[in-house]
């Protein structure tokens, strides 16, 4: 039987949650919309996806520096209620969505995390802060806390892996894409699909997005899907106005040899689809890596590592 599916990457407009007292009125706009268009997308498609990329923040639309307080109101839970109606649409449609949230724990009061997550037919597949890459002032990155976090939940939890029935799945947040060991480690525990929700906007190299994208796809035999944040919005606190903020775009799929399989050119919104072989990955990943490999012998001084 031939195991593979569609997979749809949301290029898509987040609006931010500026003033905490109306987090609970955007998070649930933010929230209704996304379910409204998943569902707007598999009634349309002629192949409905399983699995939905957004870009990072969906319901909480972006960060902006403020005191605890003020971060802890507009923060949320994983598992929690106010992904309870983004789960249930999951069930009762049998697919997984991608995306991440400024997430604060019950087991360390005051920590703040920028979580990427999977949602998926049966509840919270992974949730995974960011390890290394750097986050909003008040966040905390895996990295800086490494042993208070590893006492609490595990090292084996610090780069999650999980076994579904679309796959082997893990999710890299924002720039962690730059990262190629963050990558590496998730291919080493067997990751078969790289869920990277993100914001990129334009840079001196237009190109470099769609680069690493490419190697770290290439050089770990994975699919790498990234949807980026079409365009940003918020209310001026002190006008009233809506103010827009837009991004590069470029959202976009890579398959295992590295070759792009789809993309939304430009920014704004957008919707794309791909096909995910879960067959030709398996099969290219049963013969020998080649260069892309990693020699644990060669590398053990430069990682510390045991041959």
């Amino acid at each position: 039987m031939t195991q593979g599916y569609w997979a749809a990457i949301l290029q898509w407009r987040v609006d931010i949650i500026t003033d905490p007292a109306l987090r609970d009125d955007v998070l649930a706009s933010n929230r209704s919309r996304a379910i409204r268009d998943m569902a707007h997308i598999l009634e349309t498609s002629a192949t409905p996806p399983r699995l939905f990329q957004f870009p990072v923040l969906i319901l909480q639309g972006g960060y902006r520096d403020r005191d605890e307080d003020a971060r802890y109101a507009v923060s949320l839970e994983l598992p929690g209620p106010d992904i309870d109606p983004l789960l249930e649409f999951c069930a009762k449609h049998n697919v997984y969505m991608s995306s991440s949230a400024v997430e604060r724990r019950k087991e360390v009061p005051g920590w703040f995390f920028h979580s990427g997550f999977i949602l998926g037919p049966n509840g919270l597949v992974i949730r995974y802060p960011k390890a290394q890459a750097s986050s909003a002032p008040g966040v905390k990155i895996v990295w800086s806390v490494y042993d208070e976090y590893t006492n609490i939940y595990g090292a084996g939890n610090v780069f999650p892996v999980v076994e579904t029935d679309i796959g082997r799945l893990a999710v890299s947040v924002e720039s962690e894409i730059c990262v190629p060991e963050v990558s590496r480690a998730f291919a080493a525990k067997g990751a078969e699909i790289l869920c990277h929700p993100t914001i990129e906007f334009l840079s001196n190299n237009p190109w470099i997005h769609d680069q690493l994208k490419a190697s770290r796809a290439f050089e770990n035999r994975m699919y790498v899907l990234s949807a980026n944040v079409g365009l940003r919005r918020e209310k001026d606190s002190g006008t009233g106005a809506v103010v827009e903020e837009r991004t590069r775009g470029g959202s976009s799929v890579h398959g295992p040899d590295g070759q792009m399989l789809a993309q939304i050119r430009g920014d704004g919104e957008g919707v794309t689809l791909a096909y995910i072989d879960l067959d030709r990955l398996r099969q290219m990943r049963a013969t020998p890596p080649g260069n892309t490999g990693f020699n644990k012998v060669l590398y053990q001084d430069v990682y510390r590592l045991n041959p």
